[in-house]
């Protein structure tokens, strides 16, 4: 769970795999697979996606959609997560958050679902800066396949940033994040799009930045928490990093 990323996709871990921007064994997104509905009640069907990309925690299930109200230092946002074709072995989502467009290509596996490639396009006004997001190396699993109390993981996401700063120019910036997270408890939380009993989920990502060209290197360590819900997915999300406080509440959604 990365992974908090732009806006609240699952951010449990994002990555990718291979070396060199490629990676191996990407899903060929095509023939989408049917599911039954649920909508923003609260009292969800677990996930109707079968096989290896059934997950009762990120369901993949074309056209489903999850609207979060985001606050990152103050600022506030609305985020909308869609999940795109979906087949035997892979899917994808997008996420739309502000001026940032997050994609995501996911890799189904008996263990779980591995983030195989994120890219995030878009500016930030206030910071002179654009980004090209890639994730070209993943090692571990996103997403286990089974979540209760006490199950732990790790996962490692190596990325390559194309970062533009105003008078300087653009240079790359690559990054390692390794995230170890772990089910500490149930909750039950109440947001605008219901009330659910959750999975409390905790993690603390180490991250590691170096930007050669403009003669940057930073480590730093964050820490945040989600609560899933089973059928549902994310509900709610908090964390900081820098100095920034950040949260993202479910306020609809809609899995067809």
């Amino acid at each position: 769970m990365r992974r908090f990323a732009i806006g609240t996709t699952v951010c449990l871990a994002l990555a990718a795999c291979s070396s060199g921007g490629t990676p191996s064994g990407t899903p060929t997104v095509t023939m989408p697979v049917g599911s039954s509905a649920a909508s923003g009640s609260g009292s969800a069907t677990p996930a109707t996606a079968t096989g290896a990309c059934a997950n009762d925690y990120l369901i993949a299930v074309p056209g489903a959609t999850w609207t979060y109200k985001v606050d990152v230092a103050g600022q506030r946002a609305v985020s909308k997560q869609t999940v795109g074709p979906v087949t035997a072995t892979g899917f994808t989502t997008v996420t739309r958050s502000g001026g940032f467009v997050e994609r995501d290509v996911w890799s189904c596996t008996p263990r779980g679902l591995v983030a195989l490639r994120q890219t995030v396009t878009g500016s930030a006004p206030l910071l002179g800066s654009e980004q090209n997001f890639h994730h070209y190396k993943v090692v571990g699993i996103s997403l286990p396949k089974n979540l209760y109390v006490g199950a732990a993981w790790t996962t490692t996401t190596s990325s390559r940033t194309m970062l533009s700063l105003l008078g300087a120019g653009s240079h790359p910036e690559f990054q390692v994040v390794r995230v170890s997270l772990r089910v500490v408890g149930e909750d039950q939380i109440t947001t605008p799009a219901g009330s659910f009993h959750t999975l409390k989920v905790q993690a603390v990502s180490v991250t590691d930045k170096r930007s050669p060209g403009f003669n940057m290197h930073t480590h730093a360590t964050s820490r945040s928490t989600e609560w899933l819900a089973k059928g549902v997915g994310m509900v709610r999300s908090i964390g900081s990093s820098g100095g920034f406080s950040r949260s993202s509440t479910l306020v609809a959604y809609e899995i067809p």
